[in-house]
């Protein structure tokens, strides 16, 4: 199945300078606040149960998250002159476009020698899901949403996804987006969201 995350514009022309395309930048410092108002909420609230206003800010600080990781994958596909279809290979989604990072890299003449790990390619597989359900409703997304959330134990048979839509788990959504991007910037040598944007000048 194609990932909803999939289906968000590829920019193209002009934008595909850093000046003009941000590469995801924007859409991460708005999931940050996100995440943090949803912190705020749950810490004023006057009982132990999560909030509407919680799992509102949960859903936007993830949704923005996925599109993020989603933006800046197209984007290095596209700056380092990877087509973006070769780049998934046969397969789609989110996931696909952040396993072909080896392929940005030697675009880039940066080593090609590396995978990305298994705890970040659940964590993107997880954010797909979660997009999917949120964004789209997703059907799948939401069993797998559900299946995830209940191997964990976060929630029981009973319940739905949005029991365990909490800030607690949104700032674990903003850590591992963070040091994904970490990695990312490490093995491509490309900026990434979250961290400094460079100014440079439009071809």
């Amino acid at each position: 199945m194609t990932s909803s995350c999939a289906n968000r514009p590829v920019p193209t022309g002009a934008s595909l300078d850093l000046g003009g395309f941000d590469f995801g930048h924007r859409l991460f410092r708005r999931a940050k606040v996100a995440a943090w108002r949803a912190r705020r909420i749950a810490e004023s609230a006057a009982h132990d149960r999560v909030c509407s206003s919680e799992r509102e800010q949960f859903a936007l600080a993830v949704t923005l998250t996925a599109e993020a990781a989603h933006d800046w994958a197209t984007w290095a596909a596209l700056v380092s002159r990877v087509p973006v279809g070769a780049a998934a290979g046969r397969q789609h989604g989110l996931t696909a476009r952040w396993r072909a990072l080896p392929l940005v890299a030697r675009s880039v003449g940066r080593p090609d020698d590396f995978v990305m790990g298994r705890a970040h390619e659940t964590f993107l597989d997880d954010l797909e899901a979660w997009h999917g359900a949120l964004r789209y409703g997703d059907p799948e997304g939401r069993w797998r949403v559900q299946k995830r959330l209940s191997s964990l134990g976060l929630i029981d048979g009973r319940q739905s996804e949005s029991q365990a839509m909490s800030a607690e788990l949104a700032a674990q959504t903003i850590t591992k987006a963070s040091r994904l991007f970490e990695w990312a910037g490490l093995v491509t040598g490309l900026p990434t969201p979250g961290g400094p944007r460079p100014a440079l000048a439009r071809p």
